[in-house]
């Protein structure tokens, strides 16, 4: 259905003088659409006939959203195909994507919002685990305890016995486990020295900027981070802690303000 009010650049609440205006106006650019504007002009500017034209055209609307949130439901149940007539890997598949997920968030969000993804992310991983124990109970293949979806590499590697297959999906969370590990073991060391040189910069503002001789830092602890940009708090000698950003240039120097 044609919505004239998009033809005419006009809102639904526009005026009978808006809309007249707005036909005058179309009608001195567009000579070839005379007869299409005759049929807005005689059913807009009719109160009974543009009641009736509203009615339809707000059906159609709803009836257009209606359909396209169907065809995404649809679109969504064919990408994924979870038929559990027979056992498949699709939800181990499923929480292995939303585990990898996690491990990036952590890289991209701050500490609090990391704190919340992943915990949704493990309650996600633990259901998409039961639905498989649950298929595979189906099919007599659950011969382990479903309470092993607590520890994930022990799950998988229970799962590709039961099925006598799949050690490729063991083989890919082992792999996510060891790159994970490493990856926390290389950031903390790396922090680590971060915070501790950033530490010394501190005791440095107080003494030379701030001139405040008796201060001096005894430790900095780094809370959250993104890309190069650092924040964290200072711990200091008097038992008070002030908030500091560190902030990582390309050339390895850091740069530390007191907050």
């Amino acid at each position: 259905m044609d919505n004239y009010y998009e033809y005419l650049e006009i809102d639904m609440n526009a005026s009978q003088d808006d809309i007249s205006s707005a036909i005058e106006s179309r009608q001195s650019q567009e000579n070839a659409e005379q007869a299409k504007l005759r049929e807005i002009k005689s059913i807009l500017l009719n109160e009974t006939a543009k009641k009736i034209y509203d009615e339809k055209l707000i059906h159609s609307i709803l009836n257009k959203g209606k359909q396209r949130q169907s065809i995404s439901l649809d679109n969504a149940k064919s990408i994924f195909n979870l038929d559990n007539s027979a056992i498949h890997d699709k939800y181990i598949w499923l929480a292995t994507a939303l585990f990898v997920f996690g491990i990036i968030s952590g890289l991209v969000f701050s500490l609090t919002v990391n704190y919340t993804i992943n915990v949704l992310v493990m309650i996600a991983i633990v259901i998409l685990f039961y639905m498989d124990w649950k298929l595979l109970e189906a099919h007599g293949k659950a011969t382990f305890s479903k309470w092993w979806m607590l520890f994930s590499p022990v799950y998988i590697a229970k799962r590709c016995k039961a099925l006598g297959k799949g050690k490729k999906l063991l083989a890919v969370w082992l792999a996510i486990w060891v790159l994970c590990a490493a990856g926390n073991f290389i950031f903390n060391s790396g922090t680590a020295l971060l915070e501790q040189s950033a530490c010394g910069v501190v005791t440095d503002i107080y003494r030379n900027q701030l001139h405040q001789y008796s201060k001096t830092c005894k430790n900095v602890t780094i809370t959250h981070s993104q890309g190069r940009q650092h924040y964290g708090f200072a711990e200091l000698n008097d038992g008070s802690t002030t908030d500091i950003s560190v902030n990582e240039t390309p050339n390895g120097q850091i740069y530390v303000r007191l907050e």
